[in-house]
């Protein structure tokens, strides 16, 4: 993520709930959701960032494995 600016990733329940919001300074999630563990099932996220000042923005789904 080091190559782009500007980013942030968003990751989602299923139901659309903001999890967490990943940034250049903020760029670690340990899986919990307000200290609490979530439980294994897919999440969704949302990569907004600028390639070559372009803004861009690439969206996906995860397992979370326990």
């Amino acid at each position: 993520m080091n190559t782009f600016q500007n980013w942030k990733i968003s990751i989602f329940d299923r139901y659309g709930k903001l999890i967490t919001l990943l940034t250049p300074t903020n760029f670690a999630w340990d899986g919990t959701y307000n200290n609490n563990k979530l439980p294994a099932t897919d999440y969704w996220f949302v990569i907004d960032y600028e390639e070559n000042n372009v803004k861009k923005i690439f969206k996906s789904n995860f397992s979370l494995l326990r």
